[in-house]
């Protein structure tokens, strides 16, 4: 910080925030507070359904983005967290009720765990029947994401590829999976330009969506667009440069500049 404090009042924000770190850890460890259930106590929650689950780690969650914009957390601590707050609750899912239809509710909170072979055997379940496109297209790009955490990037990238033929109104998205789940999860497992490939790929799929501009999603869907854009360019040109393959690189500048140039008004 560029503010100075007298060493007094250093010490005792530091114990504030320290001791407010403490209480929320306590809070995610599943203490009791006489109210709530404690979910390590089987006799207390029985199975749970992945309705509950979810709204337990949502909780969580948003305790822990509170804590984020006080600056008492930081990113990674926050995923430490929630992993640790699914994986206290995740022996208590029941998985008796499992289908081809709902195995991809499940994977989800596997996902957040951090249980990947768990995780990939409930979305490889979920993608043998997909009950439309929208299903395929998200249980498909989960998978990748999965198949890349656990270092299998080549079938990761090619369970994303083959989302790649969906309609104009289903491929919203691939780009964002792509850019901020599949690529970061398969980094540094020796595919990386074939991950800047499927960057700019991803990003030619978002240019051809259509969407409602008339309702909030379809507005939203508008305003991030460009930023999206640039961002997985961008991304897939430092790939390609820390690579050594500056030519792709260069036709990576390039493609964007000419995105950039068809969406100036003439």
């Amino acid at each position: 910080m560029a503010e100075r404090f007298i060493a007094m009042r250093s010490s005792s924000k530091t114990a504030i925030k320290w001791c407010a770190r403490f209480a929320f850890l306590a809070v995610l460890a599943g203490c009791k507070t006489g109210v709530y259930p404690d979910p390590n106590d089987p006799n207390d929650v029985g199975k749970l359904s992945p309705a509950i689950v979810r709204i337990n780690l949502r909780q969580a969650s948003d305790f822990l983005n509170d804590r984020m914009a006080r600056g008492e957390v930081t990113d990674e601590e926050y995923k430490t967290l929630i992993a640790k707050r699914a994986d206290e609750l995740l022996p208590y899912l029941d998985l008796s009720q499992v289908t081809d239809q709902n195995a991809w509710e499940y994977a989800e909170l596997f996902i957040t765990g951090r249980k990947w072979d768990k995780a990939k055997e409930l979305l490889l379940q979920a993608t043998k029947n997909p009950v439309n496109d929208d299903r395929r297209v998200n249980d498909n790009l989960r998978l990748a994401r999965v198949l890349c955490e656990m270092g299998d990037v080549t079938e990761g990238i090619k369970k994303a590829r083959s989302t790649f033929n969906v309609g104009d109104i289903d491929a919203a998205p691939i780009l964002p999976a792509v850019l901020f789940e599949i690529v970061p999860a398969g980094l540094g497992k020796g595919n990386n330009p074939e991950l800047a490939a499927l960057l700019i790929d991803a990003a030619h799929q978002h240019m051809r969506v259509k969407v409602d501009v008339k309702n909030e999603a379809g507005k939203a869907f508008i305003q991030a667009k460009d930023l999206l854009l640039r961002k997985a360019f961008g991304k897939a040109t430092t790939i390609y440069q820390r690579a050594g393959e500056y030519e792709k690189a260069a036709d990576a500048i390039k493609q964007l500049e000419e995105f950039e140039l068809s969406q100036t008004p003439t």
